[in-house]
C-alpha cells in the first residue's frame, strides 16, 4: 500500500494577486477552482474561473517563473485530478476570469513586482533600529 500523499500549495496568480493555496494530490481542478473561488474577494463561480499552468518551465525551487510566455500555457481539465494534471507543491498557477460584459475569458495577465526603492529600505532598517535601541535601554533595572 502506498503512502497518502503530503498536502501541497500552490501559488496562484493573477494580474498583481498572489494566492497561496493548500490543496491535495487527489483534489480535483474543479475543487481547487472552488477554492479559490471562496477565498478570493469576487462573486465568481468556479465555472467562470480556468487555470493555467505554464509548460515551458516552472522553477519550483524559488516559485519564481521568469520569461512569462503566454503561447506555453496548457489548459487545466475540470476533471483532473491535481496529481493527474502534474500539479507539484510550489507551482505557480495563473488564473483567469469570464468577462460576461465580452462574452470571452480574459487573456493571462502576469506583472511584474516593482522592488521598493533601496533608500526607503535602509531608511525603515534605521529607524526599526533606533526603535529596538530605545527598547533595550531600559531593560535590565528594576
Amino acid at each position: 500500500m502506498a503512502p497518502p500523499r503530503k498536502p501541497m500549495y500552490i501559488r496562484v496568480h493573477r494580474q498583481k494577486s498572489i494566492v497561496f493555496l493548500c490543496i491535495e494530490p487527489k483534489d480535483t481542478i474543479k475543487k481547487i477552482k472552488g477554492k479559490l473561488c471562496s477565498v478570493t474577494a469576487t462573486e465568481k463561480t468556479s465555472d467562470e474561473v480556468r487555470l493555467y499552468v505554464d509548460t515551458s518551465k516552472n522553477d519550483l525551487a524559488s516559485g519564481k517563473s521568469s520569461d512569462f510566455n503566454p503561447n506555453t500555457l496548457r489548459l487545466l481539465d475540470d476533471a483532473q485530478t491535481a496529481e493527474a494534471a502534474s500539479l507539484e507543491n510550489n507551482m505557480t498557477v495563473y488564473l483567469v476570469y469570464f468577462d460576461s460584459d465580452k462574452g470571452e475569458w480574459e487573456n493571462v495577465q502576469v506583472m511584474e513586482f516593482e522592488a521598493l526603492d533601496a533608500d526607503v529600505d535602509e531608511e525603515m532598517a534605521d529607524q526599526l533600529d533606533e526603535d529596538f535601541k530605545k527598547k533595550e535601554k531600559g531593560k535590565g533595572r528594576a
